[in-house]
């Protein structure tokens, strides 16, 4: 029986099989821990892998055939994945009262999103100046935000843990990815070195759809490399 290890895997890039161009924002999905990961700008992305052999990898984006691989974290050689098109969809556009919802979360929107006043943002130039500091330390800081143990106020004046977002994705473990309230390092918790940008949304504020968790709480979106 394989004994279970923690590895992060990161996968070189995914790009288009015809014209070589990286493919981003594409879903990359372990089956067997259902992480989720979106592709940077570059087709890369990072996932945790908790099964030593036999982790299930799938990657779908609209417009392409889905690609599916066994992955073993523990093999050095990289794997570097293409997609090949499907038939061509006209593109959806979608209106909204707020601006932040025509935003679809996406990386590149980030800058757009910081502009609103119930947003606290920290990207990579300021976690650069601390490296000592973890992710919780930026993120007890913000707006909203009740540190160090990372609870927001609930809308009807309680307290309750936000909910966590990862390169877009929820993230559904049960520790937080920015560590536990003591800072102990633990499995799934990732470095200020590994992040490029921190939204914190307050309570009660309207967020981008693929961000809106529990309504009576807050959302924390971290943005790997």
């Amino acid at each position: 029986m394989d004994s279970a290890v923690t590895t992060r895997a990161r996968l070189p890039g995914v790009y288009d099989d015809e014209s070589g161009e990286p493919i981003a924002d594409a879903v990359v999905t372990d089956t067997v821990t259902d992480d989720h990961a979106l592709t940077t700008r570059t087709g890369t992305v990072s996932l945790w892998f908790v099964k030593a052999k036999g982790s299930i990898v799938q990657v779908r984006k609209l417009g392409y055939e889905p690609w599916s691989a066994v992955v073993d974290p523990t093999e050095p050689t990289p794997i570097t994945i293409t997609l090949k098109r499907v038939t061509t969809l006209a593109p959806v556009v979608t209106t909204a009262a707020h601006d932040m919802v025509k935003d679809a979360g996406a990386r590149d929107g980030i800058g757009a999103r910081c502009e609103d006043a119930h947003v606290t943002c920290t990207r990579e130039t300021e976690l650069a100046k601390f490296p000592s500091r973890t992710l919780g330390d930026f993120v007890a800081k913000a707006t909203g935000v009740i540190g160090p143990g990372i609870l927001m106020h609930t809308t009807t004046g309680g307290r309750c843990k936000p909910t966590y977002f990862v390169d877009g994705m929820a993230w559904n473990r049960k520790e937080p990815p920015i560590g536990n309230p003591n800072g102990t390092p633990q499995a799934g918790v990732y470095s200020t070195s590994d992040v490029v940008a921190i939204e914190v949304y307050e309570t009660g504020v309207l967020r981008p759809l693929r961000f809106s968790g529990d309504p009576k709480c807050g959302a924390i979106v971290i943005w790997t490399r």
